[in-house]
């Protein structure tokens, strides 16, 4: 006989995995549309898994995560991109990833089987008090896995086809255990790829509903638009380059004015190492026109701290051309997604080289706690 936790597991993966869906508390139709302030719209981003050659430490560098793991980590390279002005932080493969392999949903059980207690241990107990504003304000921590693809051959896929629903759901939700701890975000790589009706995306669909907010990457297909009810990721050039409206080669993609949700443009190609006027400056001007197009950006500030540029050098004026009202700092990391100002017609702006394209909507800071 099976045990009332294996009911009531069984019991949600008939939900998340046979089928059921919950309307995305992100999507909105065109018509309802908002912009956030361009300061809400700014991410910090940080490489971790692929940052060294060293499979022993999946990868990750010495120079990224030390020897003294996630606590020195948010003390040396969050603090001093949050006293610049930053509330969003992104970490790309957290836990690690092997160079030849594809991105895990499971790394973060990778890690721990391989005894890397650097990438495992302290990581909620370091970012939780991060996440609920012990430095005055919360911020939003989003953490990029591999996608939950029960067609990857591996430990998911076994477990799926196996029929244990308990095992399955319990084994998929112990592989972000940490995040859930933390209150972070997820973001999932290259999950557009698969079908918008099966266990997949259900399964993200449940993390949205429970609270949990869920980023997808990247553009979505035209043959499975429902992931479009995602916040959508994609590298800059790739956001660019997949636009069916430019590109006759990308007319399996959606359009933007197809995508109502958050669009996060990850300008990856900048390291952080540069602080040369050559190479910052150029970096500022695109992240300028992405936040001009109503869109997030995820980048690197470490140069642009190190040569004195002001958060303001990224985000003035872009709320005045957009007719977008800036909320007060102490009110902006209060205030819910789903509560948000319409966009006014935009004014004419000091800056004729950027087109101003009609921009989708853009996530706030998440302010809904996991219901534990």
């Amino acid at each position: 006989m099976m045990s009332i936790r294996s009911v009531l597991c069984a019991t949600i993966c008939i939900f998340v995995i046979g089928g059921g869906a919950l309307r995305s508390s992100h999507a909105s139709s065109s018509e309802e549309r908002r912009i956030r302030p361009a300061r809400e719209r700014l991410i910090e981003y940080w490489l971790i898994g692929g940052t060294d050659r060293n499979p022993s430490r999946r990868d990750v560098g010495r120079h990224q995560v030390s020897d003294e793991g996630w606590p020195a980590f948010v003390s040396e390279r969050v603090r001093p991109a949050y006293d610049w002005g930053l509330r969003r932080f992104w970490l790309h493969n957290p836990f690690g990833t092997i160079q030849g392999q594809e991105m895990k949903f499971a790394q973060y059980l990778e890690a721990r089987e391989s005894r890397l207690d650097v990438l495992t241990a302290d990581f909620s107990k370091s970012w939780k008090p991060v996440v609920d504003g012990q430095w005055g304000q919360p911020t939003e921590l989003i953490c990029y896995l591999g996608a939950a693809n029960f067609e990857d051959g591996e430990r998911l896929q076994e477990l799926h086809e196996s029929g244990n629903t308990s095992h399955t759901l319990a084994f998929m939700l112990r592989s972000i255990q940490p995040l859930l701890r933390a209150g972070a975000s997820i973001g999932a790589d290259a999950v557009t790829r698969l079908p918008d009706d099966g266990p997949t995306f259900h399964f993200y669909k449940y993390l949205e509903g429970i609270g949990m907010p869920v980023y997808i990457e990247s553009r979505p297909k035209k043959e499975h638009p429902r992931w479009a009810e995602f916040p959508v990721v994609a590298e800059d050039r790739w956001w660019k380059r997949s636009d069916p409206d430019s590109h006759a080669d990308a007319a399996w993609a959606m359009s933007e004015e197809e995508i109502d949700t958050p669009i996060i443009r990850l300008m990856v190609d900048y390291k952080g190492g540069s602080a040369d006027p050559a190479v910052i400056e150029p970096l500022i001007a695109r992240i300028r026109e992405a936040l001009l197009e109503g869109h997030t950006v995820a980048f690197r500030s470490d140069g642009l701290r190190r040569a004195g540029i002001p958060l303001s050098r990224l985000t003035e004026g872009i709320d005045e051309a957009l007719g977008v009202e800036p909320d007060a700092e102490e009110e902006v990391v209060k205030e819910p997604v789903s509560v948000s100002r319409p966009i006014s017609k935009p004014r004419n702006q000091s800056q004729p080289n950027i087109r101003i394209r009609k921009p989708a909507s853009t996530i706030g800071i998440q302010r809904n706690r996991l219901r534990r």
